[in-house]
């Protein structure tokens, strides 16, 4: 049985590194930037407003990087409070689902790109140890 319990306690672990890494706290993003501003000079640092119902903001780092012309950005939206079902038991109706936003939290996901043949292409950001 103790191979049971430490089985399930590296699923745990696992599943919790993975639901860390998917969301970028505004320490780690600022020490990102610090990071990428101290080894590429030429780094060109934007922010723009989501246009939209709920809004946001959009944070990106663009730079020249060892696979080319890169960009990272962090996309910053009103997390999901709760959401509402709205069933109907009528023939040929749908259900509804209305969500309830945050006016207070955020989320935050990073997203890496490269360009290619002027594209950018999406990529992994575990070389950039995040």
């Amino acid at each position: 049985m103790p191979e049971i319990n430490n089985l399930n306690r590296a699923y745990k672990s696992y599943r919790t590194y993975k639901a860390v890494k998917v969301y970028m706290t505004d320490e780690k993003w600022d020490a990102l930037c610090e990071r990428l501003e101290g080894q590429y000079p030429d780094l060109n640092r934007y922010r723009e407003k989501l246009e939209g119902e709920h809004g946001g903001s959009r944070e990106a780092l663009e730079f020249f990087g060892p696979v080319g012309e890169m960009r990272v950005v962090r996309v910053s939206k009103p997390s999901v409070a709760s959401v509402e079902h709205h069933y109907s038991h009528r023939q040929g109706d749908t259900a509804k689902d209305k969500y309830n936003y945050s006016d207070t939290e955020l989320t935050h996901k990073v997203h890496v790109y490269r360009e290619v043949d002027g594209e950018w292409e999406e990529m992994s950001g575990d070389h950039l140890n995040m």
